[in-house]
């Protein structure tokens, strides 16, 4: 199999054993894992013959007869083409629903996927994924889609060029045919959106991420908004869901800055919510709400987008500068892309330079560098086990040393002398 053109992103599924991938091809296609690896053999080298083999332009993998000495794989089962434009963004729905997936397009369409068992047994699978849903609201190309939360039931967000959100929700998960408009954002009107992400803490209100990069007018400068999910109890209004736009000076942006990725971490019983945001800069922001507030809001419920003060603790990090460098090396350290682990302690970061750099808090609660893939990390790792952040440690000189080798010897001639001295006045 080849991929001949650009892969535009490549989520997991929720076991991590699944992996899909849109391309300009107009294509969606579905990988597995396979094979084990053996003792003392990496099982992450599968990973990086494969996205080496992606970024190259092709990937070839050798049958399941092949030996590889044990080494997992991965391989392509399914092959989707129900676009007719490049297809920009796809997503995995939670794994409560079943196995199903969308993708958005420059096609102005939103497509859900159901992974069903095939009908004929000749097929080289077991199974098939069949279309269920086209979303064709959209005026404008369809920039990212995302499934939100479980405890929000089965819904998908969808973000386009003309700034607008909308949110769509299944009738039943048992018959995804049927998907009605649940809810929209109009606040970014005038913006070109980038990217969404929700937030997922189930013990806290649901919070949906927007990042935008330019606009429709030149003045505009907003390029990042955060909402907040309501559940109206007003039965006079005749909506059922509200959005609430939260502000804080943590979380301004403004032009000429623009934001290309936005990605929530997984909560794993976290109390909090965090946030990263790719701009020039990759930002860290905790956003925390005091238990004295998680069940009071300020909104009017006859509107779909509102705005009020906000109850939330807001603190910002920013963990990778290139403000500092030169223009071309400024391009080449602006992040594209962000990932975070499973448990949501490790931010990976894909660059402008074709780098994957991961971030990680030390002990002072500090988010650094700890890795760069494809070079040798041992600097930035000395510093994310030292108790003393790398960037607060002034290097030393060859004649600073020496003076300190000199004043220790010193230091212990001096002790030798006395306990010599004391022993021949016994």
């Amino acid at each position: 199999m080849e991929i001949s053109t650009e892969s535009t992103t490549s989520p997991f599924d929720g076991t991590g054993k699944r992996m899909a991938t849109c391309s300009s091809d107009m294509t969606v296609k579905i990988w597995k894992k396979i094979g084990a690896s053996k003792k003392g053999i990496s099982s992450s080298a599968a990973e990086e013959d494969l996205m080496s083999s992606v970024r190259s332009g092709s990937s070839s993998f050798p049958d399941d007869n092949e030996s590889d000495n044990g080494q997992r794989r991965w391989v392509n089962t399914h092959k989707i083409q129900a676009h007719n434009g490049p297809v920009w963004k796809v997503a995995w729905a939670d794994p409560h629903f079943g196995q199903i997936i969308a993708s958005c397009s420059f096609d102005r369409k939103a497509i859900v996927f159901e992974e069903t068992a095939a009908a004929d047994s000749t097929s080289d699978s077991d199974t098939v994924w069949t279309q269920r849903k086209i979303i064709v609201d959209c005026q404008a190309s369809v920039i990212d889609a995302k499934f939100g939360p479980q405890q929000e039931g089965l819904i998908l967000a969808l973000a386009s060029v003309d700034g607008l959100v909308q949110v769509y929700q299944a009738t039943s998960p048992w018959n995804l045919t049927v998907w009605v408009q649940h809810s929209k954002i109009k606040q970014m009107k005038n913006c070109m959106l980038t990217s969404i992400s929700w937030s997922t803490p189930f013990t806290l209100p649901t919070l949906l991420a927007v990042g935008a990069n330019g606009g429709t007018v030149p003045d505009k400068t907003e390029r990042f908004g955060l909402f907040e999910l309501v559940h109206t109890s007003n039965p006079n209004s005749g909506k059922e869901f509200a959005w609430m736009r939260i502000n804080d000076p943590c979380i301004e942006i403004h032009a000429p800055t623009s934001v290309y990725e936005v990605e929530f971490a997984p909560s794993c019983g976290r109390r909090q919510h965090t946030l990263a945001i790719a701009t020039n800069d990759i930002r860290i922001v905790k956003i925390e709400l005091p238990f004295a507030n998680q069940f009071s809001y300020s909104a009017n419920e006859s509107t779909d987008s509102l705005s009020g003060d906000s109850r939330y603790i807001f603190s910002s990090q920013t963990i990778v500068s290139s403000s500092s460098s030169t223009s071309r090396a400024s391009t080449a350290n602006i992040c594209y892309r962000l990932s975070w682990n499973f448990l949501g302690t490790i931010l990976a970061a894909s660059n402008g330079d074709g780098s994957v750099r991961l971030h990680k808090m030390n002990n002072f609660k500090q988010w650094i560098c700890f890795s760069k893939l494809g070079e040798t990390a041992t600097e930035s790792s000395s510093a994310l086990s030292s108790r003393v952040p790398f960037s607060s440690r002034a290097p030393q000189s060859k004649n600073q040393s020496q003076l300190k080798s000199n004043i220790s010897n010193k230091v212990v001639n001096s002790i030798v002398q006395q306990k010599r001295s004391t022993q021949f006045s016994s």
